[in-house]
């Protein structure tokens, strides 16, 4: 059986950045020239949101010594 593989599609450009197999289904992601255009623009902040700066993206990452497994799609 071959495997299905799914359709990733930015969430916020909405350009299909892996095509997939038919009838496999969709998947988001947020694709390399939104990142980009994000941390190029660091102080243009989303309107009624609290402000944050590209720096802040630091608390997200996992806590020293803590690896996270790649995604298989």
């Amino acid at each position: 059986m071959a495997a299905r593989v799914m359709t990733v599609v930015c969430a916020w450009c909405h350009r299909v950045t892996t095509a997939g197999t038919a009838g496999a289904g969709v998947t988001h992601t947020i694709c390399a020239s939104c990142i980009d255009w994000t941390l190029d623009h660091p102080t243009i902040e989303p309107r009624d949101a609290p402000p944050r700066a590209a720096h802040d993206l630091e608390d997200l990452r996992p806590p020293a010594g803590v690896r996270l497994r790649p995604s298989t799609i």
